[in-house]
């Protein structure tokens, strides 16, 4: 009338199932685990100067030439740093960094990269 759903058979396809999904995860690489810093940014000691401005340059450019000699990845997180009523602009919501003080975030591939962007 119907199928055998709790059979030894079918017990022992879902264990090797099972066991080969697990094999499977253990053999992807594990992606690298990046190493950050966070470079507070001053704005209460120095309220009237354009942080923001200063470390993104004219269209981006200081922010990409630091990024291209230090092999870092250089975001500015934090209040200010995102126009109010804007998303952020790799497309994923706020989160809780967004509404620290406003920040810079060094991102490397490993401790002596991230530093050298420090």
């Amino acid at each position: 009338a119907g199928a055998r759903v709790n059979s030894r058979e079918v017990r022992r396809r879902e264990a090797l199932e099972a066991k080969r999904l697990e094999l499977i995860e253990s053999l992807k690489p594990r992606a690298a685990q990046k190493c950050w810093r966070k470079l507070i940014v001053p704005i209460d000691k120095y309220p009237g100067y354009n942080f923001f401005g200063a470390i993104i340059g004219p269209r981006g450019n200081a922010q990409k030439r630091m990024e291209r000699e230090s092999g870092c990845k250089i975001v500015i997180r934090g209040r200010g740093a995102i126009k109010e009523g804007c998303g952020r602009h790799d497309g994923k919501p706020l989160g809780p960094e967004d509404d620290e003080p406003m920040h810079v975030l060094i991102e490397g591939s490993d401790a002596p990269i991230a530093e050298r962007g420090f």
